[in-house]
């Protein structure tokens, strides 16, 4: 839903949003919006702010499947041992 509001971080004063709210359409700015939220507790900005960025990745189907066939080729790569192996071990070290 929070997605469907258009809400945009720039032009605040400008931006108009309609909201749907018990079969009744309200029309309300983004600046009201924005005071809105920053009424909210912390804990439920940060979940706003969540859902917020949520709705801005919105995968493309054409770029999963990419990297879905990119990664069954490079697992039957190294299945047939076309791909150099490492030791596990030291990469880990070198993280922790």
């Amino acid at each position: 839903m929070i997605g469907e509001l258009g809400v945009r971080a720039v032009n605040l004063g400008c931006s108009l949003v309609t909201l749907s709210v018990f079969g009744r359409n309200l029309v309300v700015s983004t600046a009201e919006i924005l005071e809105s939220a920053r009424k909210l507790r912390p804990v439920e900005r940060l979940q706003l702010i969540d859902a917020l960025m949520d709705s801005l990745d919105e995968p493309d189907p054409a770029i999963e499947a990419a990297w879905a066939a990119e990664a069954l080729n490079r697992l039957a790569a190294c299945d047939r041992g076309e791909l150099p192996l490492g030791d596990l071990a030291p990469v880990l070290a070198k993280y922790r």
